[in-house]
């Protein structure tokens, strides 16, 4: 049965992400920019330029959204942790 429901969605559910894309977009950037901190000699900047639909998958309680995203990160090591 669940073939069959997920075959009649995909024919008949269309969903515009395009509203969110924006707003996945900055949720991700301000993920990144919790790295971005200088910490302990280790630094990390990064910039997403585009974000694009790799999937959907779901299961009875979660709606999982795949994304790909484009862009540059820089990583820079100044110091290392003393053992």
């Amino acid at each position: 049965m669940i073939p069959h429901l997920q075959q009649a969605l995909a024919d008949r559910l269309i969903v515009d992400l395009k509203p969110f894309a924006t707003n996945a977009q900055r949720k991700i950037a301000a993920a990144i920019a919790d790295l971005q901190k200088n910490e302990e000699g280790i630094r990390v900047d990064a910039d997403i330029t585009s974000i694009r639909l790799a999937g959907i998958d779901f299961d009875s309680r979660t709606l999982r959204v795949i994304v790909e995203t484009q862009g540059t990160i820089n990583a820079a090591v100044s110091a290392l942790p003393a053992l």
